[in-house]
């Protein structure tokens, strides 16, 4: 549900929708169009789709249970190398790189990599993720990217004075060093 939206957005619809559909059993019994019409307020008629196609292929192969294999969530409809590794990260705390525009933002301005539309498909941005996700807790590392991205590495206007990483980050320390030139 959060697929380009907010979560402020998603929240209350989440709430409704886990009442009414609370596994994946209610999901798959229910009218496709039933979860659409739930889904639709969110603009995503194509991801309620999936959602309802996801959870019936989890309850036909695995119970209701979702697999804790990469391998198998990545055979689930809808289900790709994003979804599957913020499950595993945030559910089994399995340090899975979270790649997406906002981390790989982080990633970019940290260590001075060229960031573009497929930067979080590139193995140099996995595997500086990885090795960063090797020093603890990898939901909280990944919470906490999420968080950074969102109130201090922001696309414009980055708050850099106000970052914790700024001493180790090539963005600040060039756009420091412009700065002391003028």
């Amino acid at each position: 549900m959060l697929h380009r939206t907010r979560a402020e957005q998603v929240l209350e619809i989440y709430e409704d929708f886990v009442e009414r559909f609370p596994d994946f059993k209610s999901v798959c019994e229910a009218e496709p169009e039933a979860i659409e019409n739930e889904l639709s307020s969110l603009g995503l008629r194509w991801r309620a789709r999936n959602l309802h196609k996801l959870s019936c292929e989890i309850e036909r192969r695995y119970g209701g249970v979702v697999p804790r294999n990469k391998g198998e969530l990545l055979e689930l409809p809808g289900v790709g190398n994003y979804i599957s590794s913020a499950f595993l990260c945030f559910s089994e705390n399995i340090p899975e790189p979270l790649l997406d525009t906002n981390t790989v933002r982080i990633i970019g301005r940290l260590f001075n990599l060229k960031i573009n539309d497929s930067s979080r498909r590139k193995k140099d941005f996995e595997t500086l993720m990885r090795r960063l996700l090797e020093f603890g807790d990898c939901r909280h590392f990944s919470f906490s990217m999420i968080d950074l991205a969102e109130a201090v590495c922001r696309p414009s206007s980055p708050l850099c004075h106000e970052c914790p990483l700024k001493l180790s980050c090539s963005f600040y320390r060039r756009s420091h060093d412009e700065t002391d030139n003028d």
